[in-house]
């Protein structure tokens, strides 16, 4: 009985985290489609970023698909390019501007399904 009171004075008498202001928060990490838009609409300043963004969100959602063994959403050509699925996407944004409340992933996985849409299996 004493431990959990000791621990509540201890925490009280502690002194608060310090904490640094480092100015606006970066939209990216939102992962809203609005800041998805923020880093690829304008893809030439950011290429590296959005690319990297566009990809990394493509592998991990086929991996999870995968790994639950469900089909995947999208089935991009094998040797489709990094600039090509960008290009997919900035398109996509560009089109459905109001999705403003889409998630980044949520937007980056419809514009590739639309794209890229999966074979349908034939029937046995």
């Amino acid at each position: 009985m004493l431990a959990p009171l000791l621990l509540v004075a201890v925490q009280a008498a502690a002194p608060a985290p310090m904490t640094v202001d480092t100015g606006p928060r970066e939209p990216w990490r939102q992962g809203s489609r609005t800041s998805l838009w923020f880093r690829c609409g304008d893809w030439r300043s950011r290429e590296r970023e959005c690319t990297s963004y566009i990809d990394g969100v493509a592998e991990a959602l086929s991996a999870e698909a995968q790994a639950r063994g469900e089909p995947p959403r999208f089935c991009p050509p094998r040797l489709t390019s990094y600039a090509q699925k960008r290009a997919v996407v900035v398109r996509y944004l560009e089109r459905h501007k109001q999705l403003d409340r889409a998630s980044a992933v949520e937007t980056v996985a419809a514009a590739l399904a639309a794209a890229f849409p999966c074979p349908r299996p034939t029937p046995r």
